[in-house]
């Protein structure tokens, strides 16, 4: 198991400067509370359950359950982006490449 961020820096970068607007709490939620504090309780028991592999919902950090090659993290990435982030669908492969080679 590994934790990452999210390989496309620009969403990296606007939900960082959300975590400094709120104090460190989830910019994607309303609620500030110990369980909203980044790194979130959902994110943490998504962590602990070993078969979770995905991103936050903030879309700031990575879990995978194994190693990733170039193309299993281009895979998971677009499959668990796509949905929510259709742009995504066509620039998330080769967003990642850079981080791989």
């Amino acid at each position: 198991m590994k934790i990452t961020l999210n390989p496309d820096k620009e969403i990296v970068n606007v939900v960082k400067e959300g975590l400094k607007r709120t104090g460190g709490y989830c910019p994607c939620v309303r609620e500030q509370s110990e369980e909203t504090k980044c790194m979130c309780k959902q994110f943490k028991e998504q962590v602990a359950d070993p078969e979770f592999e995905g991103l936050c919902h903030c879309m700031l950090y990575y879990k995978s359950k194994e190693p990733l090659n170039k193309w299993r993290l281009c895979r998971v990435f677009a499959d668990k982006t796509a949905k929510s982030v259709p742009k995504l669908r066509k620039t998330a492969c080769f967003a990642l490449y850079p981080l791989v080679f």
